[in-house]
């Protein structure tokens, strides 16, 4: 008996027959996926001496020769030296005058 989508697991859920081949390419992805992460550390590499420099190609290798010096740097621009500001004058104390005494 067939039904609408509520019928299923609510209107999001797919029909029985799409889970079952969604679930049967996941399998065969999973299997496939398996097989591949067993096989590629069983093949071989080849072993590389690393003590010897590899040979550059020499396109390359007159690319390195013909370096051209870098440029000299700009000559440093020197700031003259501030100016020392001017003496302030000195304040003369002033004297505290004496109050005058109340005579009695």
């Amino acid at each position: 008996m067939r039904g609408n989508a509520s019928y299923y697991h609510g209107w999001w859920a797919a029909p029985p027959e799409e889970e079952r081949r969604f679930r049967v390419i996941l399998a065969g992805v999973l299997l496939l996926m398996l097989a591949a992460s067993l096989t590629v550390p069983l093949l071989p590499v080849p072993k590389v001496d690393h003590n010897v420099a590899p040979e550059l190609p020499p396109r390359l290798a007159r690319l390195i020769v013909e370096r051209k010096p870098p440029p000299p740097p700009p000559p440093e621009i020197k700031k003259p030296d501030p100016e020392p500001p001017p003496p302030e004058p000195e304040k003369q104390q002033a004297e505290p005058k004496e109050a005058p005494k109340p005579e009695p």
